[in-house]
């Protein structure tokens, strides 16, 4: 994976993490229009957009996040297969985790992580 496409999947994550998947908050948080947005993490636009130094540095500033974090290739998680001794059921997803590409896992996994917060957080404040 190159800088640009590290740029577009940990944005994604980003927005899924931080901004509930809503591109247009993220877009007033950074200061750029909901377009280019949606510009920047399309796989399939016709006139999708590159994320540039300048802008990922923007992101960055404005959300917080150190200078470089967003070009970090190990915000991008790779797949770990799970053991043989798996469940059965487990099949199924591990076939799609395959076929999908990385912005299906990308959000998979922001989607997963913030799940997974929330419910600590509910167990959290039910102690």
């Amino acid at each position: 994976m190159d800088t640009y496409e590290n740029r577009r999947i940990n944005l994604m994550q980003l927005i899924a993490r931080d901004f509930g998947g809503n591109q247009t908050a993220f877009a007033r948080q950074v200061g750029v229009s909901a377009p280019q947005v949606n510009r920047w993490v399309s796989e399939t636009a016709a006139d999708k957009r590159r994320i540039s130094e300048a802008s990922a540095r923007q992101i960055e500033m404005k959300c917080g996040k150190p200078s470089g974090w967003l070009d970090g290739a190990d915000l991008v998680e790779p797949w770990q297969p799970l053991p043989p001794s798996a469940s059965p059921d487990i099949a199924l997803l591990l076939s799609a985790w395959d076929i999908a590409g990385p912005h299906s896992r990308a959000l998979a996994l922001a989607w997963a992580r913030a799940t997974l917060a929330a419910h600590k957080d509910h167990e959290g404040a039910a102690t």
